[in-house]
C-alpha cells in the first residue's frame, strides 16, 4: 500500500509534493522524481522497503502523461532506499560530471559515484560566522538554501535608489566576492525551473536582512580569530592572512567606510 502511494502519488502526478508542509526537507515541487524524463523516454526504479525489492519501470503514454509500472518483486536483505537508474549517451557522459561537481558542492552528504570520478572544488573558507561563509578564490555571491546555491543578482535585489537604511547593505555585496548565505529552506523564493531565485518583495527583504546580519557579525569574527591566536605574531599573521586571503571582506569593509551610515 505504501509503495502504491509512492507510485501514484509521487511519480504519476507533476507539482504534487508530501513535503510542502515542511521545511526540512529538499523538494516539495513535485518535479524532482520525474527529472529523469527531461533526459529520456523511460528509466527504472529499484524500491527498496521492509525487506522487499519492487522493480518498477517509469515511461511516457501517447499523451506525455507518466506511467509507473511494477515489473518484478522479490525479498531482500538490502537496507530502506531508491535507486533510480536510466541510459545515458557515453557523449553526455562528462556533462553529467560537470553538473554533479556543481549541483553537489554544497551537500553535507555527498552521493557516492560509481564508475567515475567527480571532482569538488573545496575552496579555503577565508572567513566564516553562525550562517556565512567567505570562499577564497571565488567571484560569485550564492544564497545557499537546500543544500542548492543559487546565484545572487544584486541588481534585483536592490532598486536604483537605495534607501539610507539599505546602503550598508548595498555597498557591502556589491564589493563582496565569494560570500556564501546559507539560509533555510522557505526564507526566500526559486522560480519553478529551480535554477535561480524568484525575486519578489519578500525573497529582496530576505537577502538584504541576511547581509546585514553578517554586518554586524563580521568585524567581531575578525576581532576573535586574531585574539584566540596564542601570540601576538601569530595575531599578526593571521591579521596578514585574512587580509590577502580574504580581499572581498578588504574592499567590502572600506565600502563601508566610504559610505552613509
Amino acid at each position: 500500500q505504501r509503495q502504491m502511494c509512492i507510485r501514484d502519488r509521487l511519480y504519476t502526478t507533476y507539482f504534487r509534493s508530501t513535503r510542502n508542509d515542511s521545511n526540512e526537507a529538499v523538494g516539495c515541487l513535485g518535479l524532482g522524481s520525474k527529472a529523469p524524463f527531461a533526459y529520456a523516454d523511460s528509466f527504472t526504479v529499484e524500491a527498496y522497503l521492509d525487506g522487499t525489492r519492487r522493480l518498477y519501470t517509469a515511461y511516457r503514454d501517447e499523451n506525455s502523461n507518466p506511467v509507473f509500472s511494477l515489473l518484478h518483486e522479490v525479498e531482500t536483505d538490502e537496507p530502506d532506499g531508491i535507486k533510480v537508474s536510466l541510459v545515458v549517451d557515453s557523449g553526455d557522459v562528462w556533462n553529467f560530471r560537470e553538473e554533479a561537481e556543481e549541483v553537489y558542492k554544497f551537500f553535507a552528504v555527498r552521493p557516492n559515484f560509481v564508475g567515475g570520478d567527480v571532482v569538488f572544488d573545496d575552496g579555503d573558507i577565508a572567513l566564516s560566522g553562525e550562517n556565512w561563509e567567505f570562499e577564497t578564490g571565488q567571484y560569485d555571491n550564492y544564497i545557499v538554501m537546500g543544500q542548492i546555491p543559487y546565484p545572487i543578482d544584486n541588481s534585483q535585489v536592490f532598486s536604483s535608489n537605495v534607501p539610507d537604511e539599505d546602503n550598508q547593505a548595498y555597498s557591502f555585496l556589491w564589493n563582496a566576492r565569494g560570500l556564501r548565505l546559507h539560509l533555510d529552506i522557505g526564507d526566500v523564493d526559486i522560480t519553478p525551473s529551480r535554477e535561480s531565485l524568484s525575486y519578489n518583495s519578500e525573497t529582496k527583504e530576505a537577502i538584504k536582512q541576511a547581509v546585514k546580519d553578517v554586518l554586524l557579525e563580521v568585524n567581531d569574527t575578525i576581532e576573535k580569530q586574531i585574539a584566540d591566536q596564542p601570540t601576538l605574531f601569530a595575531a599578526r599573521q593571521q591579521y596578514s592572512n585574512i587580509q590577502s586571503q580574504c580581499a572581498a571582506i578588504s574592499s567590502a569593509m572600506k565600502a563601508l567606510d566610504q559610505s552613509p551610515s
